[in-house]
């Protein structure tokens, strides 16, 4: 079986594993890609592994539209067996096995339905879709049940209630349901724009101070929407540098894109979550949405790092009439920063294709450690490595791709390993800017001392 093969096959088990140990907080998708690296995925690998998932998940949505419940199931288990928390998969599994029980009233598929609809429900508590499919089960069941006059009259008492109760859970959940909107708080105090960029800072009636950020020279166009940074105090522990905040918008839905950089003042930044909320020319809430803006099992981000943003929102109904963006702090782990670093030493780049004109790069080790430990194959090393990529160059960067490979004491390669540090769809890597890319290998030597270092080729830049 090929690495990449076997590594699929035990990112698998592992999710199960987890999943079935922390059956009561699913994994995010940040966990679930740092196991897949951890257990000898690579960028690429992941990156093969989602367009699977979602090829499952097309061909199950077309099944499902011609009512061919058996293809559709099998569709959207292949995909819930790598991806077991998207909501598309949840979703189908649900739908797919809601639709056998009415026809075949199988208990199986009742008990199935009811339970992927509830797991969808840990996500979004206000789905509609989840909500009827569980009171429709749940009629379903006193349907089934041996009954006399006085349980018939009961189970009508209960079912209006059931009704009635539905319409209010729907009511009270409207404003929190992905299709309504809320009041929000708009500034009324403006003061002096901020000494750094042409940012400035309002405050809301919250007592809230509002940062509007800069956008870049470059970004212009009706489709691009202006954005605020809400903060507790006048002094954000993080600036935003914004390269595009563009609605998309489509006959029957519409799509925002942020794109842009969080770049930390004076701190160091182990986790933070976004909150971006979409706000209308009348003051609404029209859509809002949380982000694993920089994951707890990513390696720390630096005062002064430039971590790329791209995160994306997209509902199912016409775009409404927009006027900016709103994005709050949810969670963040902070630490004061040292006042300098020590500076990293360079590690050894190769050029594995023609170094195009005005490309320049350089490559440094800001952490590294080789272990042994119980969880890894018995004959392999463990290598956790935290590289500096920065463009020395005078021109952006749109793809960059590199192959780090592992030497033993003759030079000889043990593995590769390739890593994707930016490509077409991120923000851009611009002249000065420098990307962190964090590595984790298992090298098939029984010890250290067999392996004499490692190095960097570039396979693409562009």
């Amino acid at each position: 079986m090929a690495r990449s093969e076997e590594a699929l096959k035990n990112y698998v088990q592992k999710i199960l594993s987890i999943q079935k140990e922390k059956s009561n907080r699913p994994l995010s998708e940040a966990e679930m890609k740092q196991i897949a690296l951890e257990l000898g995925m690579s960028e690429s690998d992941w990156k093969d592994v989602q367009k699977t998932v979602q090829e499952h998940i097309t061909r199950g949505q077309g099944y499902l539209q011609y009512q061919n419940w058996n293809d559709a199931l099998e569709e959207f288990k292949q995909a819930h067996a790598i991806a077991p928390n998207n909501l598309e998969v949840l979703e189908g599994l649900s739908q797919a096995h809601f639709q056998k029980w009415k026809q075949g009233k199988e208990k199986n598929d009742q008990n199935q339905a009811g339970y992927f609809a509830r797991k969808y429900l840990q996500f979004v508590p206000s789905h509609q879709a989840s909500l009827q499919l569980i009171s429709e089960l749940k009629k379903g069941e006193s349907l089934h049940k041996p009954f006399n006059k006085r349980i018939a009259i009961l189970s009508g008492v209960v079912g209006s209630l059931v009704v009635i109760l539905l319409v209010v859970v729907v009511y009270l959940n409207q404003s929190n349901h992905e299709l309504e909107k809320r009041d929000y708080a708009p500034p009324t105090q403006a003061s002096s724009p901020d000494a750094e960029n042409t940012s400035s800072v309002t405050k809301n009636s919250e007592g809230q101070s509002l940062v509007k950020v800069s956008k870049s020279a470059s970004i212009s166009g009706e489709d691009q929407l202006p954005v605020e940074l809400v903060v507790e105090s006048d002094e954000a522990p993080f600036a935003i540098e914004l390269e595009s905040s563009e609605l998309s918008p489509y006959s029957d839905a519409f799509s925002y894109r942020f794109k842009g950089f969080i770049v930390p003042k004076g701190v160091e930044i182990d986790e933070l979550v976004l909150q971006y909320e979409l706000v209308d020319k009348n003051g609404k809430v029209a859509a809002e949405d949380t982000d694993d803006s920089i994951s707890e099992h990513f390696p720390t981000v630096r005062s002064g790092d430039k971590h790329p943003i791209d995160f994306l929102i997209h509902k199912k109904r016409k775009a409404p009439n927009l006027e900016k963006v709103v994005i709050s702090i949810q969670k963040i782990d902070q630490s004061p920063a040292p006042s300098t670093y020590d500076a990293s030493p360079e590690a050894e780049l190769l050029w594995q294709i023609r170094k195009p004109s005005n490309v320049e790069i350089i490559i440094r080790e800001r952490y590294s450690k080789y272990s042994v430990n119980e969880y890894l194959n018995k004959g392999e090393v463990g290598h956790k490595l935290v590289l500096e990529i920065e463009n020395t160059g005078q021109r952006r960067l749109e793809e960059l791709t590199v192959a780090i490979e592992w030497l033993d004491q003759a030079d000889k390669v043990l593995i590769s390993k390739e890593a994707i540090i930016t490509y077409s769809s991120q923000p851009k890597m611009l002249p000065g800017h420098t990307r962190i890319e964090y590595v984790l290998e298992d090298i098939p030597v029984p010890e250290v001392e067999s392996i004499k270092g490692y190095r960097v080729q570039v396979i693409e830049a562009e």
